[in-house]
């Protein structure tokens, strides 16, 4: 009789399992009816950047960056919000999901990563009942189809809601040479498309002619600037370089004897006097210093601030021009 009661049980609940599960789907939908999305905006950009914890820097990197416009159309928050993105692609890696308050103002939030969706939890920053909510997702991918130095891409943006408007645009490398975009108007302004669902999606096809995989901007290091000033800091080398051989030459020739047997004394004098000079130390110095410098982003991967998600933020939301971007990070 125990027996029997204990699989009567098991079979309760194995019944609740499969009726919850059959229930979700339905209630996920319910929810999608519950709002409407008002307008996207999508900037897509090949090797624009690189997160600083992104596995290899020898891999070229995608950023799609979305700002979804939403409505609330109930009388109650919304807590939840997923979006699509291609989370199946190589490297799929998201960088920033959250609400985007006004200018200055970005609120992060946590998500969890589905079949070709990022479920965005909004517990902490909820959609009101009856507003306009604007909400960030950022992310980067690898989808690049490689032929020798062409690469080639398609992005895809399909969502199971209608979107009332779609602005989109792509940000093709300065390095990338022979790039054909399609749509074509893509490549040179901003495209504007309606009523996109499943069934009338945004479809955009990108390939350039591009030998490296250096993203435009390199990863921030410690100290807050770009990455890869390798000749720069070689260049203060040489000028110093060179500063110390004019110092010493116009001594030389400033103090020289005026016969030959002076001469020949002086030359010998100063042989010995110039040996140690020689050695070039204080450029050994540059040079190893610009070596340690160029070499510390390899020893730590470089972690990026709230100060530099903040200008990151005011970039992408136009708020600063790329320029100012530059200039703010190199005075953090």
């Amino acid at each position: 009789m125990r027996v029997l009661k204990q699989r009567q049980l098991f079979i309760l609940f194995i019944f609740t399992l499969l009726v919850a599960t059959m229930v979700q789907p339905s209630m996920v939908a319910a929810e999608q009816t519950d709002f409407t999305v008002k307008e996207v905006f999508i900037s897509i950009r090949p090797e624009y950047d690189q997160p600083v914890d992104w596995p290899n820097p020898e891999i070229p990197a995608v950023l799609v960056i979305n700002q979804v416009d939403i409505i609330n159309n109930t009388d109650e928050q919304l807590t939840t919000f997923s979006f699509p993105a291609p989370t199946n692609e190589p490297n799929f890696y998201v960088f920033a999901t959250g609400k985007s308050g006004g200018p200055g103002q970005y609120f992060p939030a946590p998500h969890v990563l589905g079949d070709r969706v990022i479920h965005v939890d909004l517990r902490e920053q909820p959609i009101p009942p009856k507003e306009l909510y604007s909400l960030v997702v950022q992310y980067y991918y690898s989808p690049f189809a490689l032929d020798g130095i062409r690469k080639s891409f398609s992005f895809e943006f399909a969502p199971p809601f209608t979107v009332e408007k779609v602005v989109s645009n792509v940000i093709v490398p300065p390095a990338g040479r022979n790039a054909k975009v399609e749509p074509a108007e893509l490549a040179l302004k901003e495209g504007n498309y309606t009523n996109v669902n499943a069934d009338n999606p945004v479809n955009v096809a990108i390939e350039y002619d591009k030998a490296d995989n250096v993203p435009t901007n390199k990863p921030l290091d410690k100290s807050g600037q770009a990455g890869g000033s390798d000749f720069d800091s070689k260049a203060v080398g040489y000028v110093a370089f060179i500063i110390i051989l004019a110092i010493i030459l116009f001594f030389v020739l400033k103090l020289g004897p005026t016969d030959n047997s002076k001469k020949q004394k002086n030359k010998t004098k100063q042989a010995k006097q110039q040996e140690p000079k020689k050695e070039v130390k204080v450029a050994s110095k540059t040079q190893q210093d610009n070596k340690i410098v160029n070499q510390s982003p390899k020893k730590a991967a470089p972690v990026a601030t709230e100060d530099q998600k903040e200008l990151r933020r005011q970039l992408i939301a136009g708020e600063i021009d790329e320029q100012t971007y530059k200039d703010k990070l190199k005075k953090l």
